[in-house]
């Protein structure tokens, strides 16, 4: 395995720990199905937009696991374009002994891109690409994934999901008139799914899910200050279980 595989390798590993309980039909959870649903069956670009702790994450590998047919990969923090994409090929490409570190030397970005596209498309059995944390790209490298998308469209869908930010992020430099953002806009259109902070029905959901079915109890889990998202709320009933948290 060569070292720059294992570097990104382990990259993706980092946030791996969202769901460690059974996923619960949350509205949020819901929206990201539906999101997910829709680009897979219309081939369509869909951007899927959630803070960190929304079950953004979670629900894409959830489906995935139900839908073997979907790759989803997330880019790493400041992850450049060129490790990205050659990441992408080791993983899709049958030729499994490739020398990664030597393709990224040698190869021009655009020629990875051509490369991995080329791939996603002769593979018959891919019909959905996940992008996660596609805000880790800067506004410099954003539009490369417009390149991939006119690449592998119509014939497979595409997601990319990320936090609110990037989408902050990318307006505003759509109004500055950066170079390809306006391009992902006008491919995406209204295809913007938001995920919303939990809400007492939600709260209900996981604390029932937890063996936990007293109303006011989960009442005083969702007005607690500290509940932002559901990895805060798993880590409060964890706690609440042990007894060194009270609501």
């Amino acid at each position: 395995m060569s070292q720059t595989y294992q570097a990104t390798h382990d990259l993706l590993q980092e946030e791996d720990m969202l769901n460690n309980f059974p996923i619960q039909p949350t509205a949020n959870y819901k929206k990201a199905t539906s999101c997910l649903n829709y680009s897979r069956q219309h081939k369509a670009l869909y951007m899927l937009i959630g803070n960190n702790g929304f079950g953004k994450t979670s629900s894409i590998k959830h489906y995935a696991e139900k839908h073997p047919n979907i790759r989803y990969f997330r880019i790493g923090e400041k992850e450049r374009p060129k490790a990205f994409f050659g990441r992408l090929i080791h993983q899709i490409t049958s030729e499994k002994e490739m020398d990664l570190d030597l393709l990224l030397k040698n190869a021009y970005l655009d020629y990875l891109i051509d490369r991995v596209s080329y791939d996603i498309v002769d593979d018959t059995d891919i019909d959905l690409i996940v992008i996660d944390e596609f805000g880790n790209f800067t506004a410099r490298f954003i539009p490369i994934l417009r390149q991939l998308w006119d690449n592998i469209s119509p014939r497979i869908g595409m997601v990319l999901a990320g936090p609110p930010s990037i989408l902050n992020d990318m307006r505003k430099w759509q109004k500055e008139e950066k170079r390809g953002i306006n391009e992902i806009f006008s491919r995406v259109g209204h295809r913007i799914q938001f995920l919303k902070k939990p809400s007492l029905k939600d709260v209900e959901i996981i604390c029932l899910s937890r063996d936990i079915t007293d109303k006011k109890l989960i009442s005083r889990f969702f007005k607690n200050n500290l509940m932002k998202d559901f990895r805060v709320l798993q880590n409060m009933i964890t706690d609440f279980k042990n007894g060194v948290f009270n609501p």
